[in-house]
């Protein structure tokens, strides 16, 4: 961090014995050196109760430099503890004390406060104006922050490349900087946690982690505790995304527990929709829900209206796998709302996608194909390539719900392309499971097995692991994953393939999934 530029205190305040000013002086100076060691390593709540104590003593003897450094720092404090709207109180009256005592350096270092504290409260021309005065700083070092700062709003609102270029700014200009080995590390951690969030709209997730690797270690050697949290809950997502359902449970839930002890809200309610997220993927629909109304009281109570957006969209989708699209609504229109009123464009596309579901589970297919393929060209435009992908398998199925049988079976095996290139597993495996029910519906057997055999497949690589880690005696599973072996199984019986079932139900991670056959009578003919 820069240092602070020196300045003389200027007295406002009432006159007191020199004695007594002696004495304060040296509580002050006691003071704040404790609020300097609460802030590095950030000790939140110890801030929250040192920083107020500050203000009043240096109001008292007219120290208005002491007064700017609580207020700081009182802002960091409520930031770290998700009370945002509190943030921006703490950091506005910062400014104003520096810019009274003519301490530039001060003032933008709390201007750059400000910019985190707008963009999470949901005000990004708000925060956007205030990283621009930053960028142009004369400190390089407040230069890089700025930059990284646009970088992130740019990408807030779904404008990958000019939040490419600013990161590709940034970096040169730390490249060519005096840093120190920690000012390196914690402006790396930034911009690997900035690129980890690109490529994760983008679909590019072997590059996701990467980056969110780079971040984990850049954030150790800058002793950057919250860098620490986003990097786990960024590493956690990537390895979901890739399908790695193990190692993306130990990295959220370590993120979880993390921001609990260090009273962290933010960071607490971001793994609480990952995990949420995470259950869903998994199938344990109930337990998504626990975590996603978690994750929305959570961002509710400190005002993070990003996060906010994420907790609902993260409980419409599990109310959804849970086959209870009517509770799905209320939180994806709050999502929706919200997000076009941040302009946070990928998180409002990726409401309208799972709507659009909606309405698909209610038998409105014609609204669903028509608001599908408007999601999908608008994810295309943005390179949202991800968010393509689902969106073409969804509107795969719902084609095929009217009718249109070989626009299906092509969309839904482009989507499956486009999905297995990402690395994507869970749109990997839904894709083929549409791609094997139009391939059936068309006659075409060989295609057909060959599809459910890779959906089927690319489930159970994901399962298998999980009973390593507790997950051996699920009872139950959402309902899609059991619609994908229910139609397998019925296809494979009535194509005279009764080996193929034998396997199918040898190699399932469920024992409950015999039972659901056996019940619906599917296995008279495989094994009488």
């Amino acid at each position: 961090m820069a240092r602070d530029s020196a300045g003389a205190p200027e007295g406002s305040g009432a006159r007191m014995s020199p004695e007594l000013e002696a004495e304060a002086r040296e509580r002050l100076s006691d003071l704040c050196l404790l609020v300097q060691a609460q802030a590095g390593p950030a000790d939140p709540r110890g801030l929250i109760q040192s920083c107020p104590r500050l203000v009043a003593l240096a109001e008292s003897l007219g120290d208005r430099k002491a007064q700017a450094h609580a207020w700081h720092h009182l802002g960091i404090a409520h930031s770290r503890l998700g009370s945002f709207e509190e943030a921006l109180d703490a950091y506005s009256k910062a400014i104003e004390l520096w810019s009274e005592i003519g301490d530039r350096a001060g003032e933008l270092r709390s201007r750059q406060g400000l910019v985190n504290a707008y963009e999470l409260v949901g005000q990004p021309e708000s925060a956007l104006a205030q990283a621009q005065v930053v960028a142009e700083a004369d400190s390089w070092f407040l230069r890089c922050t700025g930059l990284i700062s646009i970088a992130a709003i740019r990408h807030l609102m779904g404008d990958y490349p000019g939040a490419k270029a600013m990161i590709e700014d940034a970096e040169a200009l730390l490249a060519g900087a005096p840093a120190n080995p920690r000012e390196t590390a914690y402006l790396q951690a930034y911009l690997a946690g900035n690129r980890a969030n690109i490529h994760l709209d983008t679909g590019e997730f072997a590059e996701a982690l990467d980056a969110s690797t780079q971040m984990s270690a850049s954030a150790a050697m800058a002793d950057s505790r919250s860098q620490s949290l986003e990097s786990l809950i960024n590493t956690g997502l990537c390895h979901l995304r890739l399908g790695s359902m193990a190692d993306s449970w130990r990295c959220l839930t370590q993120a979880r527990q993390g921001a609990s002890l260090a009273g962290d809200r933010l960071r607490e309610a971001t793994a609480n929709w990952a995990l949420s997220e995470w259950y869903v993927c998994a199938g344990l629909c109930g337990n998504a829900v626990v975590h996603a109304e978690a994750a929305r009281s959570l961002a509710s109570s400190s005002q993070a209206r990003f996060a906010l957006i994420q907790a609902c969209l993260a409980l419409g989708a599990a109310h959804l796998e849970a086959r209870q699209p009517e509770r799905a609504i209320e939180p994806l229109d709050a999502a929706i709302a919200a997000a076009r009123a941040l302009r946070a464009a990928h998180q409002e596309a990726s409401g309208e996608v799972l709507l659009a579901r909606v309405a698909l589970h209610q038998g409105r297919a014609k609204d669903a194909a028509d608001a599908l393929s408007r999601c999908l060209s608008r994810a295309r435009a943005m390179g949202a390539l991800g968010l393509a992908a689902d969106a073409q398998s969804a509107w795969a199925s719902a084609l095929l719900r009217l009718g249109h049988t070989e626009a299906a079976c092509e969309e839904a095996v482009a989507a499956a392309a486009a999905a297995e290139q990402q690395g994507a597993v869970h749109t990997l495996w839904t894709a083929g499971h549409v791609a094997a029910k139009a391939h059936a519906a068309l006659g075409r057997t060989d295609e057909a097995l060959a599809c459910f055999r890779t959906a089927v497949g690319t489930v159970e690589e994901m399962w298998w692991p999980l009973w390593r880690i507790g997950f051996a005696e699920v009872k139950d599973i959402k309902q899609s994953v059991v619609d994908l072996y229910l139609d397998y199984i019925r296809f494979a019986t009535a194509s005279g393939c009764p080996d193929e079932v034998r396997r199918v139900l040898a190699m399932s991670p469920w024992s409950f999934l015999r039972e659901r056959c056996e019940r619906e009578g599917l296995l008279s003919v495989v094994f009488e």
